[in-house]
């Protein structure tokens, strides 16, 4: 017998997908990130970034004490979004490439990496 298979639905591709305790977030080119529970197979939540998202981001759960938990997104224009994961807002926002950010990597509360279809990878500070 298979394992029952769980889907998980955006309106277009998904281009990111990230584990932070019981939370899964996806995002898409429909120009949205999804957060998932796990433990309810629920959608949570629905970021709207405006353009299509082509990376994403996040903090793990378990963050050091007094540290904001935060999403960053990548967009096909080479933007880069950041939202708190307390109140789902933006709090940043910068362009980050020339064409499109390809990939995204984060320590979840100080460091954040892009890459871009532009061939550069950036390190940024998000320390406070």
């Amino acid at each position: 017998g298979g394992d029952e298979c769980v889907v998980y639905h955006h309106k277009g591709a998904v281009t990111g997908l990230q584990i932070a305790g019981r939370q899964l977030v996806s995002s898409s080119v429909d120009g949205t990130c999804r957060v998932w529970d796990l433990a309810t197979d629920r959608c949570e939540q629905i970021i709207e970034v405006g353009d299509a998202v082509t990376a994403c981001a996040c903090s793990p759960e378990d963050v050091p004490l007094g540290t904001s938990r935060y999403l960053a997104t990548g967009t096909a224009s080479g933007g880069v979004s950041v939202f708190s994961m307390d109140s789902w807002k933006e709090v940043l926002t910068f362009k980050a490439h020339e064409g499109a950010v390809s990939s995204m990597w984060s320590d979840g509360h100080k460091v954040l990496v892009t890459g871009g279809e532009d061939g550069f990878v950036r390190v940024w500070d998000m320390g406070e």
